[in-house]
């Protein structure tokens, strides 16, 4: 059986340490795994959703601390789409970037894109279906399907942060 994919846009840049990368999950605040001083420091280069529009190497006064990396996220398009005509009043401006080959995939996280909470690290769920056990090194799923299936159970499981969706994961080489 054919995997199903899903056409996926870029959304936005973010600074880590590289410690943090075997749990690399998009969050909106976490002084341990993001450098928030930095973030803080470049508020005005951000997007609405609190990551750089742009991938911040190409900001020439940003100097990345050697413990650190950049990561990208990208969400369906499907779902970019609809949010930016449903009944958002501001909907969120997304940028449009290209990755090129310096960009490694690491996989899928599920997220609640308007709070940034990861369904697979941000809330106390102990027991996950028997397809979402099977995380990479980099804690993500690697399967396009099992993150469509995750996104739909975290749907049921946390109603009050649906639409969840499914978010891949880059690191820049």
């Amino acid at each position: 059986m054919r995997a199903k994919t899903f056409s996926r846009a870029i959304v936005g840049f973010d600074f880590r340490r590289k410690e943090s990368l075997p749990r690399v999950f998009l969050t909106s605040y976490n002084e341990k795994i993001r450098y928030e001083d930095l973030m803080e420091k470049h508020e005005a280069e951000l997007s609405p959703i609190n990551m750089f529009a742009v991938d911040p190497s190409s900001i020439k006064s940003i100097n990345l601390p050697p413990d650190g990396c950049i990561v990208a996220f990208d969400m369906p398009t499907d779902y970019l789409n609809n949010i930016s005509k449903g009944n958002v009043s501001n909907p969120p401006s997304f940028p449009i970037s290209r990755l090129d080959a310096s960009w490694r995939f690491l996989g899928y996280d599920i997220v609640d894109p308007r709070t940034q909470s990861s369904a697979l690290n941000d809330f106390n769920i102990l027991e996950f279906p028997e397809n979402l056990n099977a995380l990479n090194e980099f804690g993500l799923i690697n399967s396009p399907d099992i993150a469509l299936k995750g996104a739909s159970y975290f749907d049921i499981k946390i109603p009050e942060h649906k639409p969840f969706v499914p978010c891949g994961v880059w690191l820049k080489d």
